[in-house]
């Protein structure tokens, strides 16, 4: 397969499955066009369907993780190793950037 345009000036960016969801880090356009900076950290929502996890904690496609019980998430490893899968445990406070607002959500698992 010969790759496109958009292929070869953007290379691909990791994303992992959490909760039926694609997340990954932001590229650096991305954070610029935030307003933030890559200090900042967090992880983004590529796609939370209707029918994921991720989904019915409340994230929706789009939204960007900044913080976890009001920590900063350095990173994807990060948040994967302080967010806990589905079942069990105290349910974690997300701090989430969605439509350029700030929301906290109490995520349920």
């Amino acid at each position: 397969k010969i790759p496109s345009v958009k292929e070869i000036a953007m290379p691909a960016i990791p994303q992992t499955n959490w909760l039926g969801a694609s997340i990954r880090e932001l590229t650096l356009g991305e954070y610029s066009v935030m307003g933030m900076s890559t200090e900042s950290g967090g992880i983004y929502l590529a796609d939370a369907p209707v029918s994921s996890g991720a989904f019915k904690a409340g994230l929706r496609t789009g939204d960007f993780v900044m913080k976890v019980n009001g920590r900063a998430v350095p990173s994807l490893a990060n948040f994967l190793l302080t967010v806990p899968g589905a079942g069990g445990g105290p349910k974690p406070i997300l701090e989430v950037i969605r439509n350029r607002q700030r929301v906290t959500l109490e995520a349920g698992f």
